[in-house]
This record gives structure tokens, sequence and C-alpha cells, in this order.
């Protein structure tokens, strides 16, 4: 029997979410932390590394931001494309 590692069972399990995301399934959302590097450079103070494949705390968890944005009128859509213009939105 073969055992994968955390890095590979991760990174499957984006390559799902994202198919999923991009086909309209923004809620959906797999992995619970990232783990994909050795350090974390954020704990240290720095930047991470790769925030596309980063993901919310748990506390986030059941609040659905397209909807929220949307109904204040806000700007939201999920981007296909690196080059398309994000909206970030946060609670505080």
């Amino acid at each position: 029997m073969e055992f994968f590692c955390i890095d590979k069972i991760q990174t499957f399990l984006f390559q799902i979410e994202r198919a999923a995301f991009l086909n309209g399934y923004y809620f959906e959302s797999i992995i619970r932390c990232c783990n994909l590097c050795k350090k974390c450079c954020v704990l240290n103070g720095g930047t991470c590394p790769i925030p596309e494949k980063i993901r919310p705390c748990d506390s986030l968890f059941g609040i659905d931001m397209f909807k929220t944005a949307r109904g204040l009128g806000l700007p939201i859509n999920v981007l296909k494309d690196k080059n398309e213009i994000q909206n970030r939105y946060g609670l505080c």
C-alpha cells in the first residue's frame, strides 16, 4: 500500500478545489490550512510566497463572502486569470 505525504494530498485537493471554484462552486473549501512551506514566512513577520493557496481560518467558514459583498453592492467575481483585478474584502 502506497502512502502519500501531506504535500501530495494537499496539492491534489487544491486541484479539485480550484476546478470546483472555477465552475461556480465558490463556497467550497477542501484544504483546512496550507502547511505547504517547511517554515512559515508569515509567522516570522514575512510575506507568504504562495498567497493564492492559503485558506481562511476556521472562524470564517460559513460566511458567504460573495453573497455578503454582492448584498452590499460591492463588486466580486470568480477570477479565472491572474491578470484580472482582484476585489479583496475582510471582516472586522
